[in-house]
């Protein structure tokens, strides 16, 4: 994307991140932004933003980070659901899809067209809360191995496109025209 902060870059005529909260917040109860930087920048979402503990730390960190803030924010959270700025075609039925089964004590990833998307789960709060010696001690940086630790699983989803991400203008593009069709 040139260096430009993704969170932020316009879509169908708005930030990318407010494609992704529009998915996001008739799902859930709450949410905090994980993103190192100024966090004035996110001021207009109105929303708390915390930053990695230590920066370059991968995803993993930044999981670390907002499960804490979730900790902190609202004690008696139990679990917390992460989703990457990049996806804005989120499904309508994310949640009720992840926990139709109940709520887990393991990790859960959501899996469409055959392929694991490790950044979209539903973390247990204390999984999450207990990766933070594995990432800034131990060097652990993959989602997929951070699953592993805990026996996270996958769930299914039938639409693959609610899971495309954007990583490229042409990309962008792409999205904008599937906006446009839903």
């Amino acid at each position: 994307m040139g260096g430009a902060d993704k969170a932020l870059v316009p879509v169908a005529g708005k930030p990318l991140l407010a494609h992704v909260l529009a998915r996001l917040e008739p799902q859930v109860s709450r949410i905090v932004l994980s993103a190192n930087g100024d966090p004035a920048r996110f001021a207009e979402f109105g929303l708390p933003v915390v930053a990695d503990a230590e920066p370059d730390q991968g995803p993993l960190a930044g999981i670390v980070a907002g499960a804490e803030a979730c900790q902190w924010l609202w004690p008696t959270a139990t679990h917390t659901m992460t989703v990457p700025v990049d996806v804005p075609l989120l499904p309508g039925d994310l949640l009720t899809t992840m926990t139709a089964k109940g709520l887990t004590p393991r990790p859960l990833a959501a899996r469409a067209g055959g392929r694991t998307h490790w950044t979209i789960g539903l973390w247990p709060l204390s999984a999450a809360l207990a990766l933070a010696p594995h990432v800034s001690q131990k060097g652990l940086r993959r989602l997929e191995d951070a699953f592993g630790l805990y026996g996270g699983e996958t769930v299914d989803f039938a639409n693959a496109e609610a899971f495309m991400n954007i990583n490229s203008i042409e990309d962008a593009k792409n999205i904008e025209r599937l906006l446009g069709e839903n």
